[in-house]
């Protein structure tokens, strides 16, 4: 349906020597300029290639409705004119929007600047923040793993691929770029979750070989193992916590060897954890915790085999 309604203006493309102008899909009039835009885009440059009769006021000048809306027009705007800021603190949606705004119009210093931004820590410059937050990639990396498939930025998605790590595949939020994603790149993102799990499975079996001697084997306390005790229940909380975030990042945080809020109302000894853990055993803990530095895995070996 036809918007009736009066134009709004767009109070930062307003500029009385602008030559054309823009309407977004909510009524709202970005006065351009064609030069500029026809610079930045073929597309552009096509679309605004329509004779110019003699204007006696901005009202009159030439006029182009888009589908986009306000917010995506202005920030795709502000990516393309030299004289504005580029946007750096994007919420994914808005990300979302101005990358498939510039695919559209084929704005490609726009999409360069764009993948660019995906793995770069966010700024918020406008309001003077000294906040530093995580990239996109990092606030939600397997939308970003899909949008880096649907563009082609292999070096993004094998990246994006090891940031998939932090997160559960199956209660991951959903979002269109993944119902999108070819079916294949998920498979790959299984199997390399897979395949690190499968590698702390090994990592706690050979744990479990060390020699003895890195052990304390008879507690002062209750005279039991400590590390049998200690070992089981650490085995499954670091099970959970792999499974569901296979980076395995936290499997040796202090929190997951010797938990704050353990209970110890059903009887088991409260000096056996410490013993099995800070003395004795951290030697073993160590050695483990180098491999898992050392491992790092992402699906870089997908693309070799498959030019």
């Amino acid at each position: 349906m036809e918007n009736t309604s009066e134009p709004r203006m767009s109070p930062v493309f307003s500029r009385d020597d602008a030559d054309f102008r823009l309407r977004s899909s909510d009524n709202v009039l970005f006065l351009v300029h064609r030069s500029i835009l026809s610079m930045a885009s073929e597309v552009f440059s096509t679309m605004l290639s329509v004779p110019q009769p003699l204007q006696n006021s901005l009202l009159e000048l030439p006029c182009v409705e888009l589908a986009e809306t306000a917010i995506t027009l202005e920030l795709l705007l502000m990516f393309i004119y030299p004289s504005t800021k580029s946007p750096c603190f994007l919420s994914f949606n808005q990300y979302a929007e101005v990358l498939e705004a510039a695919s559209k119009y084929a704005v490609e210093p726009t999409i360069e600047a764009l993948r660019t931004l995906l793995l770069s820590p966010r700024i918020d410059v406008e309001r003077n923040s000294t906040l530093i937050r995580p990239s996109l990639a990092e606030s939600d990396p397997l939308r970003a793993f899909a949008i880096a498939t649907s563009m082609g930025w292999r070096a993004e998605i094998i990246h994006c691929s090891t940031l998939t790590l932090r997160v559960n595949l199956n209660t991951a939020p959903s979002s269109s770029e993944l119902e999108n994603m070819p079916t294949k790149y998920y498979r790959w993102l299984g199997e390399l979750h897979e395949e690190r799990r499968a590698f702390f499975r090994r990592l706690f079996e050979e744990f479990d070989d060390e020699p003895s001697e890195y052990r304390v084997k008879k507690c002062k306390e209750c005279g039991e193992d400590p590390l049998s005790s200690w070992w089981d229940e650490y085995i499954k909380r670091a099970t959970t916590s792999v499974s569901s975030r296979p980076l395995g990042d936290r499997v040796f945080d202090l929190s997951m060897l010797f938990p704050p809020e353990q209970d110890f109302d059903d009887g088991r000894c409260m000096a056996c954890p410490s013993t099995a853990i800070p003395l004795n055993t951290l030697y073993a803990l160590s050695k483990l915790q180098n491999k898992h530095g050392k491992k790092k895995d992402s699906i870089r070996h997908k693309f070799v085999s498959n030019t």
